[in-house]
This record gives C-alpha cells, sequence and structure tokens, in this order.
C-alpha cells in the first residue's frame, strides 16, 4: 500500500484502525476513542511507554513504514503495530440519508418493521406504518441526550 484516498462523504467517518502483535496479553484489534491518525500515534506511545515501565525495558531498535513500526526491546521482545484507514457509514440503510441521529426502540418495534441494519427513524415509521411515540423508545443515554438529535426526533422521543 503506498497511500490512501478517503472519499468524503456526509455520514460516513473515514478513521483509522490500529492492530496490535507481539506485546505481553495484548493482540488483535484496538479500540480507538475517535479512529483517527493523531489516536492511532497516540496509542503506539502510550503502549511504549507503558511497556517500558511494567517490564523495565528500553527500545533497541525501531523500524517502521507506511502503515507499520516494529519495536525491538532489550528483554527480546518484539512489538509490532499495523495501522489502516477504514470507513464507518453511519448513513441509513433504506434510503442512503446522512441523518446520524442515534435512537433505541423496543426490540417489539424494531421486529415489527421487518428492516436489517441502521435506519432514520422516518424509514423506521415508513416500515412501521405510523409515527414513532415517545413509548416506543427505549430508556438509554442514546435516547435521553437532547444534543444528539434534531428536532423532528426529539419531538418523537418526547424531548420537545
Amino acid at each position: 500500500m503506498s497511500g490512501f484516498d478517503f472519499h468524503l462523504q456526509d455520514g460516513v467517518l473515514n478513521l483509522w484502525g490500529l492492530t496490535v502483535s507481539g506485546y505481553d496479553g495484548l493482540s488483535g484489534e484496538l479500540d480507538l476513542p475517535d479512529g483517527d491518525l493523531v489516536d492511532v500515534e497516540s496509542a503506539i506511545n502510550d503502549l511504549t511507554v507503558d511497556y517500558a515501565e511494567m517490564h523495565k525495558a528500553r527500545p533497541t531498535r525501531i523500524r517502521g513504514d507506511y502503515g507499520w513500526r516494529e519495536i525491538e526491546w532489550d528483554n527480546g521482545a518484539r512489538h509490532r503495530y499495523e495501522w489502516a484507514p477504514y470507513e464507518m457509514d453511519l448513513r441509513c440503510a433504506e434510503c442512503r440519508s446522512p441523518d446520524s441521529d442515534l435512537y433505541m426502540v423496543h426490540d417489539e418495534v424494531w421486529a415489527s418493521s421487518g428492516l436489517d441494519g441502521r435506519v432514520c427513524f422516518r424509514c423506521l415509521e415508513k416500515a412501521i406504518g405510523r409515527l414513532l411515540v415517545p413509548s416506543d423508545f427505549k430508556a438509554l443515554p442514546a435516547n435521553t441526550d437532547e444534543t444528539r438529535h434534531g428536532p423532528e426526533l426529539r419531538q418523537r422521543i418526547g424531548l420537545a
């Protein structure tokens, strides 16, 4: 891989994933808070500092290129970090609207829709054949944080 090519689109997040190998008790993909390239560098730095303090070791060789870095330690350990871009599509699976309001309805409401995947509340309403009402929504933070929703969804949830 010699580069990356993000196609910026409303409702699609362009993120970076980090995979770690060779680190005692830690391998596989790491969850990064926002998944941007700064988070990747920060995670590698934090892991390196933590390992050095925990094992009283120091790096003896650091190699890398685009998308990877390998650190060799004076205690014989070798850690490899690999990162790559990926997209997280938050658009509605039905209408492709970039409306990224997060909400959760009761399982019965969702099951009655026959839908699969992430859909906007308007497509859910279309599928169930009626407007959503406050009792359709689960009592969860995704539904109670007024700053996460547009005015129309706030009204449906009962926050307006």
